[in-house]
């Protein structure tokens, strides 16, 4: 379950060593990777929390093993890089 955590530290190392093209291929897929942790934190302070009604920790039992887990292809897809973009302009955008 620590994956999605140690693949965000990895990607933010890669982007941070990256060239300007591999930063703004990354961009995308990095803050969708940060915001679905930042997402899993909030739902399972909800889910510990003994305030929490069964409404939030059913949302949480949901988000947590089902939505949780993309941070982590999205932050390996953030550190893909530009090398296919060229040939995606091409054909895309002709």
């Amino acid at each position: 379950r620590a994956a999605a955590p140690d693949a965000g530290d990895a990607a933010t190392d890669w982007l941070l060593a990256a060239t300007p093209g591999d930063r703004l291929a990354g961009a995308a897929p990095y803050l969708r990777a940060l915001g679905t942790v930042i997402g899993g934190i909030f739902h399972a302070r909800a889910h510990l929390s003994p305030r929490a009604d069964e409404g939030r920790r059913a949302v949480a039992r949901f988000y947590l093993p089902q939505l949780l887990p993309q941070a982590g292809w999205l932050a390996r897809s953030a550190t893909a890089g530009e090398a296919d973009l060229p040939a995606a302009r091409t054909t895309v955008l002709a």
